[in-house]
């Protein structure tokens, strides 16, 4: 256990030791707290947004995640909910020098999430945010509320949080909660799992559990060539 230890003390300072790494951590600060090794455009990428749509950013840690998810789901909407109202402010005042008028931010608590049912196309949650939460299952339970039929509940977690919450434990409020597992990335060091919100079981063609959502707005073929795989 010792020599494990000690092997996963080294590796750490061979990543903290590269460059790029350094730089991104540098740039780490009130609204960008939780890179946790992951760089905001690998976490894009794995989230896969889509242009055109509604997504949710529950919490509000990384102020470049944020304004980059933007202008990717352009002309769609991101609203940033958290209950830190400082860096909602700042991640606001970015959007609005930056020039991108996508952006709505909103104070809540992510267990009682002032909004409506069935609105939005994804929910994102980063890095962090779910190891910040009392109330993990009811927060869970409030995201699928506030997806449509089809949407996309898509998570990150790394083992560098605190907090971190396995895999295990996300599926299993997840379902709980009504939503079907889709993929899941594993990283090194951290995952991102994505989950759907099937169609009601009067649709006249519902969504097998574990399987994708097919759209014309959901499927891969709309996704931007960059971000499929």
């Amino acid at each position: 256990m010792h020599h494990g230890a000690l092997l996963a003390a080294l590796v750490l300072l061979l990543i903290l030791a590269c460059p790029g790494t350094l730089r991104l951590l540098g740039r780490s600060g009130p609204v960008f707290s939780s890179p946790y090794l992951i760089h905001p455009d690998r976490l894009l990428a794995q989230h896969r947004l889509l242009p055109g749509t509604r997504v949710l950013l529950a919490g509000s840690d990384s102020l470049l995640f944020a304004l980059r998810a933007a202008r990717l789901i352009a002309p769609g909407s991101l609203t940033c909910v958290g209950d830190e109202p400082q860096r909602l402010n700042t991640i606001r005042e970015a959007a609005r020098d930056d020039g991108i008028g996508n952006v709505v931010t909103l104070t809540g608590d992510l267990n009682t999430l002032p909004l409506p049912s069935n609105s939005f196309d994804q929910v994102v949650v980063l890095v962090g945010v779910l190891g910040r939460i009392d109330d993990r299952e009811a927060a869970l339970a409030e995201m699928a509320r506030v997806l449509k039929e089809r949407g996309r509940l898509t998570i990150s977690d790394s083992i560098f949080a605190p907090g971190y919450q396995p895999t295990r434990n996300v599926v299993r409020w997840g379902n709980r909660a009504g939503l079907a597992v889709h993929r899941k990335i594993n990283n090194v060091f951290s995952y991102t799992l994505e989950m759907t919100k099937p169609l009601r079981a009067k649709d006249s063609h519902p969504v097998r559990t574990g399987r994708p959502a097919r759209s014309p707005q959901s499927g891969m073929a709309a996704w931007p060539g960059n971000l499929r795989g």
